[in-house]
This record gives structure tokens, C-alpha cells and sequence, in this order.
């Protein structure tokens, strides 16, 4: 800060660049995002050692944080159709692919559940 102030003094920055520099913008991805993903990564640990409730209930958590974390629903689809839920882990899977397309469903097949088509 006091470098900003001392570079505004000599001319080298405008008052709008010193405000910003005492002011700077909030991060776009903060809080409750990183909560989210933090969960995330639980989830995925556990689902990976088999620990299905357990990494149901961490997606779960989530997606509280974060509802339109995509990952986060097609993760929660591969849990809930290890658990052989597979109309809920159908619904999952099209909810992560409405938020965003780019998934793929190699996912949904590999799941040992149905895949409608």
C-alpha cells in the first residue's frame, strides 16, 4: 500500500489505479465454492475405496454448497448407481449433463445401470 501511494505521488499510477489497489475485487471463486469442492474430493475418495453412504452423503454436502456443480452431479449419479439406484442416478447424470453438455456419458454406461438412449 505504501508503495501505491508513493508511485501515485510520482505520477506513475492514477487515482483509480491507487483505489484499486486499496480496494482490490472480491475472487470470483471463493467461499462456499471451495467448500464444495472440497467435499467433492471427498466424495470421490470415498467412492473410489467404496465407501458409497459415506461419499453420498459428502456429494450431498456439495451440492448444498454448490447445486450447479456439474462434476459434482455426475459424481453423485456413479454413487447412486454403485448402490444400484438407478433411476436416481439417471436423473443425476441428465442434471450434470444440463449443466454442462460437454460431459460425456461414458460415465452413465460404465455405471452398470441402463442407459436410456
Amino acid at each position: 500500500m505504501l508503495r501505491s501511494r508513493l508511485h501515485l505521488l510520482l505520477g506513475d499510477i492514477s487515482e483509480s489505479q491507487m483505489q484499486h489497489t486499496l480496494n482490490p475485487e472480491r475472487a470470483s471463486e471463493g467461499g462456499q465454492t471451495q467448500v464444495a469442492r472440497r467435499y467433492q474430493a471427498m466424495a470421490a475418495m470415498l467412492f473410489k475405496s467404496k465407501s458409497y453412504d459415506k461419499a453420498l452423503a459428502s456429494v450431498r454436502q456439495c451440492l448444498a454448497q454448490d447445486p450447479k456443480l456439474a462434476s459434482a452431479h455426475m459424481l453423485l449419479g456413479q454413487i447412486l448407481a454403485a448402490q444400484g439406484h438407478c433411476a436416481e442416478a439417471q436423473a443425476a447424470f441428465e442434471q450434470a449433463q444440463a449443466l454442462d453438455a460437454s460431459l460425456s456419458s461414458a460415465s452413465q454406461s460404465a455405471s452398470g445401470c441402463p442407459v436410456a438412449g
